[in-house]
């Protein structure tokens, strides 16, 4: 039989399997008898094949005539040996696959894989050395001769990794025989890691028994239903034949087909069904803390810990504060971005008003109003006023004041929200329900989730975000006027010099404007000479003046001109050096501070 063909029947057999034991959890109590009969005919087939082998073999010494090898060759003995081997393996199995143990599983499946994956190269290996009679089955009873043992390591290795007191019991079935059954071997399953965890002295059998009578059980069931799937169809009609060396053997007579029936219906119907219901009744009428199950609860330590009124798994309250702190970085973060996007606004905002303070700067009006306050001694505070009121203009900070009011006055309501669905989904997956009766260590306890103060914590977050820049004057500037983020500003062009620079060049200028004086009043005579009515002496007086203003106004003009073109670009690169001056301090002041 191809090695494809026997793993789509050990397929099948494992959904047969799987469907057997969801019934028994949702039917009533006489569905065991029928259900364990399936469950226990898997593997009682091929250990009646492999019985039928060894039988033939044994038989060897007798004479073909003896009435004592025609009796010993009969099927019934065998059948029923290895009938009562496959009931001991389902019983103990059963439970265990039933109580849903993750190792129980993944032994089953593996050493029922074993057996059609080794059979194909024991076959190969031993075709030359045996007889004819035996080439079909003896590859598939080697098989699972090496699966059980090699199985049985890794059920070992499995159960190493299983820690005691972590068992969970299972949840009720509806008949309450298959309940108790099923805690039973929730029970083996807990004293087996109990024991491994102390191999000395007394443990010591304890951990074998447990071993055996658990995954022990379960890797030689798998192995049998590996061993049934592997076995070509012809061989399994030795299972109720006649020991004999004829391949292929020769099909069970009705005489043994009906004394098997026979035997089978009388013990289910006389013997399993009143027993099961006699069992169910007597359960049934036990008051629940006096069961098995409730005596195996009180042995159960639950471990958990107490949040409000309720109990979580262990690690939950460390991990509510670890999803609270997460939130609230996540939080400053979001926050952080907006104020650092806010400060790169306003900086491009102030940038865009620097060409009409120059313009105004390099205007007629703004050149004799600068030489009014240098005669009055105001010209480099003005000038720094002038600048920060139409850098301000438009209000390119505003919304960094706003951004940075809310974080500064904000409480913990956003980091509650927050917080809030993180919560609710860890409290909703780690929520611990003890069974009745079983003992109780609470490792640690908090009022109310998430376990820590988010006032506090909110208060931490904004002064990590806020704290820097408060403790260098930025956050009491940005909170008053719009302007006093301008003010900084010219604060950072002031620092460079630009402002005295400025009013150095506004003295030079002064010398120019008194040269044009005299030109001025040679001007004003010639003017005064043709004005008609008017007499000499007030035509000169009256053109005097109007030469003077006229020329010094033109020379002005001019002046102005030149000094624009020679200095209003470095002017305005000052200008703008000092805002990106600030807007790069204002960036590091918004970062976390460096961790010493």
């Amino acid at each position: 039989m191809s090695t494809t063909r026997a793993f789509a029947r050990l397929a099948a057999l494992l959904a047969v399997l799987c469907a057997v034991l969801f019934a028994l959890r949702i039917w009533p109590a006489w569905t065991i008898v029928p259900a364990v009969l399936v469950v226990a005919a898997l593997p009682a087939l091929p250990l009646s094949v492999f019985g039928n082998l060894a039988q033939t073999r044994r038989l060897e010494i007798y004479e073909d005539g003896s009435p004592l090898k025609a009796w010993l060759a009969g099927p019934l003995v065998r059948a029923c040996v290895a009938a009562v081997a496959a009931l001991t393996m389902t019983v103990l199995a059963v439970p265990q696959l039933l109580a849903g143990t993750p190792e129980a599983w993944i032994v089953l499946v593996a050493s029922a894989a074993t057996v059609p994956f080794l059979a194909p190269a024991i076959r190969r290996g031993v075709a030359g050395h045996v007889t004819e009679a035996f080439r079909a089955a003896q590859p598939v009873r080697l098989a699972w001769r090496a699966a059980v043992p090699l199985l049985g390591l890794a059920a070992v290795a499995l159960a190493l990794l299983v820690p005691a007191g972590e068992v969970a019991m299972p949840a009720p079935a509806r008949s309450a025989l298959v309940t108790e059954w099923v805690h039973a071997a929730a029970f083996l399953d807990r004293l087996q890691a109990e024991a491994l965890g102390a191999l000395d002295g007394h443990a010591a059998w304890q951990a074998v028994a447990a071993l055996v009578l658990g995954p022990g059980a379960v890797a030689v069931y798998g192995a049998s239903l590996g061993a049934l799937a592997a076995l070509p169809g012809s061989e399994r009609a030795r299972a109720l034949g006649p020991a004999s060396l004829i391949s292929p053997p020769p099909r069970p007579s009705t005489r043994v087909i009906g004394w098997t029936a026979a035997i089978v219906t009388a013990g289910a119907v006389f013997g399993a069904l009143p027993w099961v219901a006699t069992t169910e009744a007597r359960i049934a009428a036990t008051p629940p803390s006096m069961r098995l199950s409730a005596r195996i609860a009180a042995l159960e330590v639950v471990v958990a810990e107490r949040i409000g009124p309720a109990l979580y798994a262990p690690g939950t309250v460390e991990l509510l504060r670890a999803e609270a702190r997460a939130a609230a970085a996540e939080l400053t973060e979001m926050r952080r971005a907006g104020l650092i996007d806010a400060v790169d606004r306003a900086a491009e905002g102030m940038t865009g008003n620097v060409d009409a303070f120059l313009d105004d700067y390099y205007s007629l009006p703004g050149e004799y109003r600068r030489l009014f306050l240098m005669l009055s001694g105001d010209m480099t505070e003005t000038l720094a006023a002038d600048l920060a009121s139409t850098l301000a203009e438009g209000t390119p900070a505003e919304d960094l004041r706003t951004r940075l009011a809310a974080v500064t006055q904000a409480g913990p309501e956003d980091l509650r929200a927050a917080v809030g669905q993180r919560m609710d989904d860890t409290l909703a997956t780690r929520r611990v329900t003890p069974p009745e009766g079983a003992t109780l260590e609470v490792t640690a306890t908090c009022p109310a989730a998430p376990c820590l103060d988010l006032a506090r914590l909110a208060a931490s977050e904004r002064s990590a975000l806020t704290g820097r820049l408060t403790a260098a004057g930025g956050a009491g500037a940005v909170g008053m006027a719009g302007g006093a983020v301008a003010a900084l500003v010219v604060k950072k062009v002031a620092a460079k010099g630009t402002l005295k620079l400025a009013t150095k060049a506004m003295t030079k200028a002064v010398g120019s404007k008194m040269a044009a004086s005299g030109v001025g009043v040679a001007v004003g005579g010639t003017l005064g000479s043709v004005v008609p009515v008017l007499g000499t002496a007030i035509g000169a007086t009256v053109g005097g003046a109007l030469g003077g203003l006229a020329v010094g106004v033109g020379v002005d003009s001019v002046l102005i001109e030149v000094e624009e073109a020679l200095s209003r670009d470095t002017f305005r690169a000052e200008i703008v050096s000092g805002i990106e001056d600030w807007r790069r301090e204002t960036h590091a002041l918004l970062e976390p501070a460096p961790v010493e």
